[in-house]
């Protein structure tokens, strides 16, 4: 009998020890997929396990999982692995994930938590407004004033004259000047288009919010701008969106965007865009480069940033308590429920 108690002792002593090895420094978290996107409300999912080299000698099972403010998370266990379940309410990207897990020894004798932030985690949460169908159709050049899009388009004006193609309209032949060709050659007419080919979308972030208030205020604004960004696209325009970024080593970053693919990587990017500090001067060649500028009240709380942006067609984001010093008259605040497309008509007569 004392030596199966002693027997038992030392297993137990064994036990403790692989334990008591097993920290954080020496474990690593592995979660497939390690990027998951999808939109507002989608519950997106994860595999998470906890890798040691002790594993055959220990237990390990998931016991709490914590991520940014604005993302809700779940899990359930199978077989140690770990499935987590992830959705939010808020369009923006969100980064890391804070996992504890729990470690006990195959006896079941002792325990021990580790909590691992695993930081490689990228949840994209993209706004709905990207998923509302626009009609592929270009306004009537009536409605778009006399400004030349200088691109090929159907206004009444004259763009240039090149070689036919197949599937061009044969009412654009120029017959009496095929005519007088020597050799058997069509030339048509290119119309000139009454919308212009580019639109720069510049979004500005200066102002200092709390975490709730900067997650309310990046879901409008990715909103908006898949608003616009979709509305453009319907209308035949190329989009560029010029932010800060974080990759560029806080400098500007330009999107070419010309499809929906492209836009939603675009917005994701600008969600995780940097606070500018106290350099402004990347901000006023945002400015300046623009079309349409896309801020927040908060940002008109500063001088410097008010006067340009109220020069230019602006989608300002309504923000509670802010106290902007000028508005525009080309400035739209939006709340959420403004068709953002009265906007984007108007930079398009412009």
């Amino acid at each position: 009998m004392l030596v199966l108690a002693f027997t038992l002792s030392i297993v137990a002593l064994i036990s403790f020890a692989i334990v008591l090895s097993i920290t954080r420094f020496n474990t690593k978290v592995v979660m497939e997929p390690t990027i998951i996107r999808g939109f507002k409300n989608d519950k997106l999912s994860a595999n998470a396990v906890l890798v040691s080299k002790r594993a055959r000698w220990v237990n390990s099972k998931l016991s709490t999982v914590k991520s940014q403010v604005g993302v809700e998370t779940q899990f359930e266990l199978s077989d140690g692995l770990a499935k987590i379940y992830i959705t939010s309410r808020y369009a923006g990207r969100f980064s890391s994930l804070t996992l504890q897990f729990e470690v006990r020894d195959i006896l079941n004798l002792f325990s021990k938590r580790i909590q691992r932030v695993y930081a490689d985690f990228t949840y994209d949460s993209l706004p709905l407004s990207i998923l509302v169908p626009l009609p592929h159709s270009r306004p009537m050049p009536l409605a778009l004033g006399e400004r030349s899009g200088k691109s090929p388009g159907s206004s009444l004006e004259l763009y240039s004259i090149e070689q036919y193609r197949p599937f061009t309209e044969t009412k654009n032949v120029l017959w009496k000047k095929v005519a007088r060709m020597p050799d058997e050659s069509l030339v048509v007419r290119i119309r000139d288009s009454s919308i212009p080919r580019l639109i720069r979308i510049g979004f500005v972030q200066r102002a200092k919010r709390e975490p709730k208030a900067k997650l309310e205020w990046m879901d409008l604004a990715c909103e908006g701008i898949g608003m616009m960004g979709n509305s453009l696209l319907a209308a035949g325009c190329a989009i560029e969106i010029l932010h800060m970024s974080k990759e560029s080593g806080n400098k500007i970053s330009i999107h070419e965007i010309s499809n929906l693919e492209g836009l939603s990587n675009a917005i994701m990017e600008l969600s995780d865009s940097p606070n500018l500090g106290s350099d402004v001067q990347n901000l006023f060649e945002i400015l300046d480069k623009s079309d349409i500028v896309v801020c927040g009240t908060r940002e008109l709380e500063e001088r410097s940033l008010a006067v340009p942006i109220s020069k230019l067609p602006a989608l300002v984001i309504a923000e509670q308590g802010a106290s902007p010093l000028l508005v525009g008259q080309k400035t739209m605040l939006y709340t959420g429920m403004e068709d953002v497309r009265k906007l984007v008509s108007k930079v398009l007569e412009i």
